[in-house]
C-alpha cells in the first residue's frame, strides 16, 4: 500500500477532529434539549399545583381573619376547611410523584414538607372550630388559640411553598449545569432552597400578612 501524502494525512486528521467535535456538540445539545424539556414539564406541573394550593388556602385564611375580627360567621368555615383538606391531600400526592429534573429532588422533598405542614395546620383549625361550635365544652380560649396558630402555620406553609415555586419558575436549563455560576438572586444549587420554619418562633397573628 503506497504511503499517503502528508496533505492527505493532515486532511484525514482534520476530518477526525471535526467528527469528534461534532459528536461532542451533538451529545451536549441532546442533553441540553432533554434538560430543557424536563425542566419545563416540571415548572408547568408545579405552577398548576401552586395555583390550586393558593386557591383553597387564601379563602380559608380570609374566612379565619373575618371570624377573628367578628366580621363573619365562623360556621361557614367548616366547608372551606373540608375543601382545603381534600385539595391539600391531593396536591401532596401529586407533588410527591413529580418527576424532578436532576438536582431538584431536594426541592420536591421541601415542597412536600410544606404541603404536609399546611395539612397539619388545617387540622388544627378544624380542631379549633369543633371546640368553638360546641359551646357545652366551655373551651373558647383553647379554640381561639387553635384557630390562631393554625392560621399562622397555614400562612407560613403557603408562603414557603409559593417562594420555592417562584424560584423554580425562574430557573433556566443552564442553571441546572453543575459548576455554572448562579444569576443574581438565584440559588446556585437546588439545596440552597430554604425558607424559615414557621415553628422556629411565633409571630403576631395576621392571616393577611
Amino acid at each position: 500500500m503506497p504511503d499517503l501524502p502528508l496533505w492527505a494525512l493532515l486532511w484525514f486528521a482534520v476530518l477526525v477532529a471535526l467528527g469528534a467535535l461534532f459528536a461532542m456538540t451533538y451529545r451536549r445539545m441532546t442533553k441540553l434539549t432533554t434538560r430543557t424539556h424536563d425542566l419545563e414539564d416540571f415548572q408547568e406541573a408545579l405552577e398548576s399545583i401552586d395555583l390550586r394550593f393558593g386557591s383553597v388556602v387564601q379563602p380559608l385564611l380570609r374566612g379565619l381573619d373575618e371570624a377573628r375580627r367578628h366580621a363573619g360567621d365562623s360556621s361557614g368555615l367548616q366547608e372551606l376547611v373540608t375543601e382545603a383538606e381534600a385539595v391539600i391531600d391531593e396536591l401532596t400526592g401529586e407533588t410527591t410523584t413529580l418527576a424532578a429534573p436532576e438536582g431538584l429532588a431536594p426541592v420536591v422533598t421541601a415542597l412536600t414538607g410544606d404541603l404536609d405542614r399546611a395539612g397539619r395546620a388545617v387540622m388544627l383549625v378544624e380542631h379549633g372550630l369543633a371546640m368553638l361550635t360546641n359551646t357545652s365544652i366551655g373551651r373558647d380560649l383553647e379554640a381561639q388559640t387553635s384557630l390562631k396558630r393554625g392560621a399562622l402555620n397555614l400562612r407560613h406553609a403557603r408562603d414557603a411553598f409559593a417562594e420555592r415555586a417562584r424560584k423554580v419558575a425562574d430557573l433556566r436549563p443552564a442553571d441546572m449545569v453543575p459548576g455554572t455560576p448562579a444569576r443574581k438572586g438565584q440559588p446556585a444549587t437546588a439545596a440552597a432552597y430554604r425558607v424559615s420554619d414557621p415553628e422556629d418562633g411565633e409571630k403576631a397573628f395576621d392571616p393577611s400578612m
